[in-house]
């Protein structure tokens, strides 16, 4: 039988992001393994529709100084030597790099790796350029295929990475499954009431892992300047991750537990799109955020930092607005300006919906098809 195996640090990028590749190759009678870190706690139950998949622990880590690393090399070769696959398809950048070094190390070809938005990028910390970008231009030479998401990143790869092995493809993202989060208003009045709130709310949501490069706090400072205008503003935070504490206490120290929410991780996304007014990010860093694409297909406008992969999306002022990071006075005054103007509003969702068709499943689908029809 024909195998594929798709690689990433942690099992939920692969959850959220790769399952309906992995289907696709299910159907065309692939075996698919996944070499990832398990989190067997969390993913006890996996999609019903998925069928059989060989999963594989590798115990990767995201420090790229880990001893950690050292291990996940030897684990993971092993695995290369014991199998026989007819491609390997790599995510997540120390994976990606370990994976491409044990292919080398191997003489394995062909082997693809999806950037989800490179760690050096303009105005990154120098230490991002020091560590990540020798790794990636070195492991280039042993690529055959680089997938980037957005402009930034398909530039700098064609004119820092492409060499006589080495193709460079753009993607529009990963895909979002647009039905499903085409906004349904006959839902609001119950979903409004799953979430203690009224109609009258104006609800803003910010979706993502809690941490730093998330910036949660940005979207807090800006909902406390609203509140002292009495703006009638809610705001949910919906995820999880190592700053979760941090945050929950720094809105209890400022007093802003009527006004905000930590959901926390949350399966029910289109109910939560479904009663927002607005999407905020307030990332340092993205790619071609999944979580923005997902608003947009909701006709949701999006306010969101001017940085690479969200102003991709964001076209300032027709489906949202783009402000500096940590702008916090920005972020409240775009708010307030659509909590303010119901004509914007209802203009900004309708072109993020006309914008987000272009990022559908089915079209990525396609694009990713032709890329792997090159090598397999």
């Amino acid at each position: 039988m024909k195998k594929i195996l798709f690689i990433a640090t942690v099992q939920s990028h692969i959850m959220n992001f790769h399952i309906p590749y992995i289907k696709r190759f299910q159907k065309m009678g692939y075996e698919v393994h996944v070499a990832t870190k398990l989190d067997l706690e969390k993913y006890r139950t996996l999609d019903k529709d998925l069928g059989t998949v060989v999963w594989k622990n590798i115990d990767f880590s995201r420090n790229p100084i880990s001893m950690d690393l050292i291990k996940s090399y030897k684990q993971l070769d092993l695995y290369l030597k014991q199998n026989k696959f007819d491609l390997i398809h790599t995510h997540t950048p120390i994976a990606a790099f370990i994976a491409r070094l044990v292919a080398k190390n191997n003489n394995f070809s062909p082997i693809l790796y999806t950037a989800h938005g490179f760690h050096f990028f303009k105005g990154a910390p120098i230490q991002n350029w020091i560590i990540y970008y020798p790794l990636e231009k070195i492991a280039s030479r042993w690529t055959d295929g680089i997938i980037t998401m957005n402009e930034e990143d398909y530039s700098r790869a064609k004119s820092k990475f492409k060499n006589r092995r080495c193709n460079i493809y753009k993607i529009n993202g990963i895909g979002v499954d647009l039905e499903k989060y085409t906004n349904n208003k006959d839902k609001a009045e119950k979903n409004y009431a799953k979430f203690n709130l009224k109609e009258n709310d104006f609800v803003v949501s910010i979706i993502g892992e809690i941490n730093k490069n998330k910036n949660q706090k940005m979207i807090i400072d800006a909902v406390e300047i609203l509140r002292k205008k009495d703006k009638n503003i809610k705001l949910l935070i919906v995820g999880e991750g190592d700053m979760s504490k941090d945050i929950e206490k720094y809105i209890y120290d400022n007093n802003l537990d009527d006004a905000i929410q930590m959901l926390g991780f949350r399966k029910d996304i289109p109910d939560i799109l479904n009663i927002s007014n607005i999407i905020v990010s307030c990332s340092y860093r993205e790619g071609l955020p999944k979580n923005l694409i997902e608003a947009m297909s909701a006709r949701k406008p999006v306010i969101c930092t001017n940085i690479r992969g969200n102003k991709d999306l964001v076209d300032n002022m027709e489906n949202g607005i783009l402000v500096d990071i940590d702008d916090v006075d920005n972020m409240a005054n775009s708010i307030e300006l659509l909590y303010d103007d119901k004509s914007l509003l209802e203009t900004m969702e309708r072109q993020s919906y006309e914008i987000s068709t272009n990022y559908s499943l089915d079209k990525v689908i396609c694009q990713m098809d032709k890329i792997y029809s090159e090598y397999l």
